[in-house]
């Protein structure tokens, strides 16, 4: 299986499935993880990387002949089928189909296409690219101020924006703004200006009011639309990936408090007893490793059980257990040996020494 490409460069977007729509993605994966297998898994790009009439063949075909050879169960094959004809999203440019064998489905959409199509039958469908996706995204303001007002854009989660204009002094916008970004529940917000000084000036009087949690970012230059747009890009990159980087440090914290483990067997053993608060991941393409799973999310072996006795591959076995008990899932991107996690996994815990002592 060669599943490498499909993580995106650049910082994409997930758009909910259309059969739950207000619900959350981890909410839509875990309402998936309880319809039968095998699921069927596929990733294509839904913009074309050259003129569609230079193209000799149906971009699609090798998607169709690639379910045909997996034996993909019909009603998942009908499912996808309908799935790849409806409309994405303007900006879309990749698509996630995940389908379970009685044909329910989650469908995501990102802003970066696949280098590849893929198709993927298995026990568990392969979830770890579309929750990069969702941690890479940030919910955030970016503000253009001309001294006397400010246009306000208002990036969320879900490929939706919004636009605001404000007026008044530095120290009102100051406070529209940070009373937008609570609203909003943006994390980041990133200040520029049209001449210079005036993101120097309000950046200033936002700090003043900053609450903690919430970042502030100023670009003091007086860039043009293409480059704020390539700064932005830059910036909500930088901070999604100081968030992966806090949760290691995290972890590396709570080891020495025994509130931590690294490692498939300790990860596994508090999976199953119910005792993790996170579990953070790393998806090698190349990891083969398997598990056993059962019925329920604590229902997961290094060994084949009477309960445990589906065997999945490592990684989306984990997740699953982790969704299905509702814990956080953190995907860790490639780190060095030093940094990175013990044989690729490992969990914050909940019950541990150093909290019942």
């Amino acid at each position: 299986m060669s599943i490498s490409y499909i993580y995106p460069n650049e910082t994409p977007q997930v758009q909910p499935a259309t059969q739950q729509e207000d619900a959350s993605l981890e909410t839509q994966l875990e309402t998936l993880f309880q319809h039968p297998g095998p699921y069927t898994s596929v990733y294509r790009q839904t913009l074309p990387l050259v003129d569609e009439a230079q193209l000799l063949s149906d971009p699609d075909e090798g998607i169709r002949k690639s379910l045909r050879e997996q034996h993909a169960p019909l009603k998942a094959l009908e499912e996808i089928s309908r799935l790849m004809k409806l409309k994405p999203p303007d900006d879309a440019a990749g698509a996630a189909y995940l389908v379970a064998a009685d044909g329910e489905s989650v469908v995501a959409y990102g802003h970066e296409p696949p280098r590849e199509s893929l198709v993927y039958v298995s026990s568990l469908p392969y979830v770890a690219p579309v929750l990069e996706w969702k941690q890479r995204q940030v919910a955030h303001l970016v503000v253009v101020t001309d001294g006397v007002g400010a246009d306000v854009a208002i990036f969320g989660t879900e490929m939706k924006t919004d636009l605001q204009e404000i007026d008044g002094s530095a120290r009102q916008l100051a406070d529209q703004i940070l009373s937008i970004a609570a609203d909003q529940n943006s994390d980041l917000i990133i200040v520029a200006g049209t001449s210079e000084g005036e993101a120097a000036d309000l950046g200033r009087h936002i700090r003043d009011k900053l609450p903690i949690g919430r970042r502030l970012m100023i670009d003091s230059t007086i860039p043009s639309v293409e480059e704020l747009t390539q700064k932005v890009v830059r910036k909500v990159s930088d901070f999604a990936a100081r968030q992966t980087v806090e949760h290691l440090q995290e972890l590396r914290f709570m080891e020495h408090h025994d509130a931590a483990v690294e490692g498939t067997s300790d990860t596994v053993k508090a999976m199953s007893e119910s005792d993790a608060s996170a579990l953070l991941i790393h998806d090698d393409p190349g990891d083969k490793r398997s598990l056993w799973f059962g019925p329920t999310g604590t229902d997961i072996s290094l060994e084949q059980t009477e309960i445990c006795s589906t065997e999945g591959r490592m990684v989306d076995a984990l997740i699953r257990s982790a969704l299905l008990q509702k814990v956080e899932v953190r995907i860790i991107p490639q780190i060095n040996a030093h940094d990175g996690l013990a044989q690729n996994v490992g969990t914050l815990t909940i019950d541990s020494p150093a909290k019942t002592e």
